[in-house]
């Protein structure tokens, strides 16, 4: 397939939210450094519309709304290669990405990846491949993995846990995005706090978000929000569901949220409870008591040096109780959602399953995670959300919003 797209930077660029360079220098700088203690002369970072634009958008600015490739080397020397995924796209990456070279990824992507390994000087050393994290198993798809190892002569060796690790320390430009992307999270909170009403129903809840970050520097990003009677629900009924429905609130519901906000690329994520003109039932109560001992106590584990299991011995509380662990009780954010990602025995998350990355998992300054017991009663006929984002400081987290913690009542 001819390449006609010229691709050129024009003046547009200036326009286009980017990081400056001595951002983008810091990043690839940590990244090489990393590549060069684990010996590998490339890497090969794989990207799509999902979770899995984090690592192309960290090491180009781009994040790309289809499959794509960024192929990058220890030697700053070598020119990297930013394939895009569809022809028309290429103009807009050109623009937007700090790469040498864009190119269109069709008709033969690993060919092209396997040539700019060679014209490296790295198609015969170690080669990282860079998926979205080890935990899911997310790499090259198998066709592309073989065709790859079968155009050169090095070894494919998984390398997401490096950039995961790197990207894991937000800078002060990163924080200050996400900073701003936790105002906004606040001021969702408020919106449904206005809003929430007998007759309402849970998508027009979402709608008001969306109207009110229209007038904002954000964005709404995962909205889960889920009402159902305090007393009275069938299993499962109170628990995320991930796209709200036309269900209209009534007296003496429960309105459960997990919601983020996005700013320039970064997020932050807010978990709150609502009670609709009722005040909270016992159970609800209980629940709320019991989620917010293992909050404190999960903050007070994040420290730097501090590890996962810090953090999971933290939850105990709640294994000790009548209820159990919903959901992640605590995972990475910011730019992605990212390890570590601890959880409970009764949970599918670390410690449960294994986790390579988790497990070996210490805290460092300026990490951001999200803290999120949130917990349910074994007949999951009652549940809750209460979580926040914060960031890894020596002095103790630094939590990123401000909306009060407790059950609110609308």
């Amino acid at each position: 397939m001819p390449d006609t797209r010229l691709g050129k930077r024009n003046r547009r660029r200036e326009y286009y939210d980017r990081f400056d360079g001595a951002e983008m220098e810091r990043r690839w700088s940590a990244v090489r450094e990393r590549m060069r203690a684990e010996e590998l002369g490339a890497l090969v970072v794989a990207g799509d519309a999902g979770f899995g634009r984090t690592h192309i958008g960290y090491l180009t600015n781009y994040h790309p709304p289809f499959v794509s490739y960024f192929v990058f080397f220890a030697d700053p020397d070598r020119p990297s290669l930013l394939l895009a995924g569809l022809s028309n796209h290429k103009q807009y990456v050109r623009e937007v990405a700090e790469a040498d070279d864009v190119e269109i990824m069709l008709p033969d992507p690993m060919g092209q990846v396997a040539d700019r390994l060679e014209a490296g000087g790295a198609a015969a050393g170690r080669v990282g491949i860079v998926g979205h994290h080890p935990r899911y198993d997310q790499g090259l798809s198998h066709e592309h993995y073989e065709a790859l190892s079968g155009a050169i002569r090095g070894e494919l060796v998984d390398a997401t846990r490096t950039v995961i690790e790197v990207g894991s320390v937000k800078s002060e430009a990163e924080l200050e995005r996400i900073r701003r992307a936790a105002e906004l999270t606040d001021l969702g909170l408020e919106t449904i706090a206005e809003t929430a009403e007998p007759g309402v129903t849970e998508r027009e809840l979402q709608d008001a978000l969306t109207r009110r970050y229209l007038d904002t520097d954000g964005g709404l990003g995962v909205a889960f929000i889920t009402s159902a009677p305090m007393d009275g629900a069938e299993s499962g009924e109170p628990l995320p569901w991930h796209k709200p429905s036309g269900r209209e609130l009534r007296a003496g519901d429960v309105i459960t949220t997990e919601m983020s906000a996005a700013h320039r690329g970064y997020r932050s994520q807010v978990h709150r409870t609502f009670v609709v003109g009722a005040d909270p039932s016992d159970v609800y109560e209980d629940l709320w008591e019991t989620a917010r001992s293992a909050y404190d106590r999960m903050l007070d584990a994040i420290r730097p040096g501090n590890t996962a299991r810090d953090v999971h011995e933290a939850l105990g509380v709640i294994e000790e109780s009548p209820y159990r662990l919903y959901d992640v009780g605590l995972h990475g954010y910011g730019n992605g959602y990212l390890p570590p990602y601890v959880g409970t025995e009764s949970a599918n998350y670390w410690p449960a399953e294994a986790d390579p990355v988790t497990d070996g998992w210490t805290f460092r300054e300026n990490q951001v995670v999200v803290v999120q017991p949130n917990v349910v009663t074994e007949s999951e006929r009652h549940g809750l959300q209460l979580g926040s984002a914060v960031v890894v400081r020596e002095d103790g987290p630094e939590v990123l919003q401000e909306y009060p913690l407790p059950i609110v009542e609308v």
